[in-house]
């Protein structure tokens, strides 16, 4: 009948029992001299373990009794202090090999001699560098751990029953069930304190206890140790995208400042645009009403604003011309035509500001340039029509004054054809000498 115990210590129970297996043992190599492990590979192995003698004060005999279990066995006996082992062998049973790890002297009687026996103990031979010893009373210990890696290594078998005491008098090896001890038919034994060990074993209560509580701080450390790298790995991510958030905010400043900028300046581009949009239709208005002066400030102010328009400069360059200022007007029509090549309004300009210069030639080649410009780009006929013929005008006067009357006449003729009620063409006309013989 087992032993009630507190729910703590089944549990820590468990928690040894199901970590056994995965802990690393530091497993020295064994220099006892056995059996080739060859001669067991048919073999249980039956372990009984002690601290000490039931009363090893007086009397250091332990007792143990070995029943046929149907299979050839290794018995080991393990102890710290020394003991007496009172073997009592069944004849049936088949024994292969004994073997006594401890501490201290152990000895062995009642066994038949052609068994053969291994002691590997610390002493009498005991010599500091020898660290081959070896012995547990309790599987779930550190020492037990390591007893059965030894084992496992001296013989190649798993542990097959075990039964620990931390003091006894007496052990049974039989073929079901040895002193409290469940039996496994194949692998290790599946370890099962009965309550006899529990009354009579507290320092192995307490032990198993504070080996519980060990591995439950180990793993608790262990988890502590995660959850710290866990941490650190969380916070160079962090730093890591801070420093990304600081220069993505950074560059975003930056794009910003630039739009900012931008947006400014073409706040006040518009203002100047329109600005000189303006002060241009004042100074047309101004021009068409025949006031050169007032029309001059207004382009004046106007392509200074905006320097880049032709048509401001066009503007300007007829403003000087009508005030007298030939040669400023014919470099404004030269920014003009810097700006749009192919202004026909500037080309006649120069050619009106060179005829009025008396430079005659240089004037008709510059209206004659305008006027089929003017031609080329929408038609004779669509040009007169819409009026845009100021350099065609221009051209007929510059022919006249040099004495080119029949160029004159070709030039007016074809412009009438288009629109035969014009007077003023109709005046050129009859100013060249031929035309004004015919009509008197």
């Amino acid at each position: 009948m087992f032993v009630t115990i507190p729910q703590f210590l089944k549990c820590s129970t468990m928690v040894l029992l199901s970590l056994t297996a995965t802990l690393a043992i530091n497993v020295r190599p064994a220099k006892a001299e056995l059996l080739e492990p060859s001669k067991f590979q048919d073999c249980e192995m039956h372990v009984v373990g002690v601290y000490s003698p039931e009363d090893s004060n007086t009397d250091d005999r332990i007792y143990v009794k070995v029943l046929p279990t149907g299979k050839p066995t290794v018995i080991v006996m393990s102890g710290y202090f020394g003991a007496q082992w009172n073997m009592d062998i069944d004849p049936a049973a088949d024994v292969r090999q004994i073997i006594i790890p401890g501490y201290f002297e152990h000895s062995i009687v009642g066994h038949d001699e052609t068994i053969p026996v291994e002691m590997i103990t610390y002493f009498p031979d005991h010599d500091k560098s020898n660290k081959d010893f070896f012995w547990a009373y309790s599987l779930n210990t550190q020492r037990g751990r390591e007893m059965q890696a030894r084992l496992k290594e001296l013989t190649g078998l798993p542990i097959t029953t075990f039964q620990g005491k931390y003091s006894a008098r007496r052990f049974v090896i039989d073929a079901n069930t040895v002193d409290g001890m469940e039996r496994q038919e194949s692998g290790p034994a599946t370890l099962k304190l009965a309550s006899e060990n529990l009354e009579s074993d507290p320092q192995s209560i307490e032990s198993l206890v504070r080996e519980a509580f060990e591995l439950e701080t180990q793993a608790q450390q262990a988890r502590i140790a995660k959850a710290e790298a866990d941490l650190q790995m969380i916070k160079k991510q962090f730093e890591y995208r801070q420093k990304m958030a600081d220069l993505i905010i950074a560059k975003r400043i930056e794009d910003l400042s630039k739009t900012r900028i931008e947006l400014e300046e073409e706040i006040e581009q518009i203002k100047s645009d329109a600005s000189a949009d303006i002060l241009s239709a004042e100074g047309w208005k101004l021009w068409r009403e025949q006031d050169w002066a007032a029309a001059l400030r207004k382009f004046q102010q106007a392509v200074k604003l905006e320097p880049k328009d032709a048509n401001i400069w066009n503007g300007l360059g007829w403003s000087y011309l009508h005030i007298g200022s030939y040669d400023k007007a014919s470099e404004a029509f030269q920014n003009t035509l810097e700006i749009e090549p192919n202004h026909g309004g500037a080309m006649n300009g120069i050619g009106q500001s060179l005829m009025a210069l008396g430079r005659l030639q240089e004037a008709e080649a510059k209206l004659t340039e305008a006027t089929e410009s003017t031609i080329k780009e929408m038609g004779e006929a669509t040009a007169v029509k819409r009026g845009v013929t100021a350099s065609w005008f221009g051209l007929v006067r510059a022919l006249l004054m040099q004495d080119k009357n029949d160029a004159a006449k070709q030039w007016a003729e074809r412009y009438l054809q288009h629109k035969p009620d014009d007077t003023m063409m109709q005046d050129l006309l009859e100013e060249i000498p031929s035309n004004r013989a015919t009509s008197q």
